[in-house]
């Protein structure tokens, strides 16, 4: 229905319908059929959500990794397993170039230095030691500074923390 001439009262339903946000069916995207308009801004929106959560994802993997230029870490001391078959090692770690932790990790002997797993992270001023009570248990202890995190498990491997 179109507009009538100026100075002319128009409802709001006409109005709307005129500039195209209302239809007769109420429809909640506003048109008729849902593909006579492309929401670009839906898209984009996905698009960007998906680059964020892709680089947050890499930055994570990253950190894990104490790769550069995200971290850097000082090798530490290395610890054997008795079987010989696992090694710990005790690394300074800096993360942004925020102060360094020392954090222990987990790795099968002969892998790279950087390789391994976090099993232990601790606050800078913590003296850590870890000792291996058989192939399979560790005994991990602290002085002074702050405990960020622990893993009580990997694979067949227990830790305790005293």
């Amino acid at each position: 229905m179109p507009l009538q001439g100026p100075g002319t009262q128009v409802t709001e339903q006409d109005l709307h319908l005129q500039t195209g946000a209302y239809d007769e069916v109420h429809h909640a995207h506003g048109y008729a059929h849902v593909r006579e308009r492309h929401h670009w801004y839906w898209f984009a929106g996905l698009g960007v959500t998906a680059v964020l959560a892709l680089a947050a994802g890499f930055v994570s993997w990253q950190v894990h990794e104490i790769a550069a230029p995200f971290c850097a870490s000082e090798p530490g001391k290395v610890i054997r397993s008795p079987g010989g078959t696992l090694e710990l090692n005790i690394a300074s770690v800096s993360c942004f170039g925020a102060v360094p932790e020392q954090k222990i990790f987990i790795r099968r002997a002969g892998e790279t230095a950087r390789g391994g797993k976090a099993v232990a992270a601790f606050g800078t001023g913590a003296k850590v030691n870890a000792r291996w009570v058989s192939d399979e248990q560790v005994v991990i202890s602290q002085r002074g500074g702050k405990i960020w995190f622990f893993v009580p498990r990997w694979h067949d491997v227990k830790f305790r923390y005293r």
